[in-house]
């Protein structure tokens, strides 16, 4: 099974905020490697970043196959940028609404952190090491910005794999 959502404003290590996450068209996995531009007017256009990856799991008697359809998916996130537990619950639709809206929450744990934490500290390209402006204006990562972003903070060298978590 592979969903989708876009965290409209982007995640908060936050317990206390609800970030808005919209359910979009489920993305294939192969996407996961892919940073650039994506043309007006073709679905999802616009500049992409990749601004997280790592793994994933759910959390014990929680399967998601089960939870999804019943509105709330709990997990755990082992992210180079989020870690931790992390829900994702379903709104109830207002008037004409067609899409699903739902809640992207961090459930507090040792990883919980401010509102600002993560994208006021992260403004940079886990992959390239490149701004969003960079991105759009389509300039080219240097060997050296694009090495040192795929350092993690425990200091190892990413894989290559492609991961099963990508935020973009």
């Amino acid at each position: 099974m592979r969903v989708s959502w876009a965290v409209t404003r982007g995640p908060s290590a936050n317990p206390d905020d609800k970030p808005l996450a919209v359910r979009t068209q489920d993305h294939p996995l192969v996407y996961a490697r892919f940073e650039g531009l994506i043309p007006r007017g073709e679905y999802g256009g616009g500049t992409v970043m990749l601004w997280d990856n790592g793994t994933w799991e759910a959390i014990a008697g929680k399967d998601p196959r089960k939870t999804l359809p019943e509105g709330h998916v709990h997990f755990v996130l082992h992210g180079r940028r989020m870690q931790g537990e992390w829900i994702l619950f379903r709104l109830k639709p207002r008037g004409k609404e067609r899409g699903e809206n739902w809640i992207f929450r961090k459930v507090n744990d040792a990883f919980a952190g401010g509102s600002g934490d993560l994208v006021s500290h992260h403004l940079t390209s886990i992959d390239s090491g490149r701004t969003i402006e960079e991105i759009a204006a389509g300039k080219a990562a240097s060997q050296r910005k694009a090495a040192k972003a795929r350092v993690t903070a425990r200091g190892k060298a990413k894989d290559d794999a492609p991961p099963p978590f990508q935020l973009g």
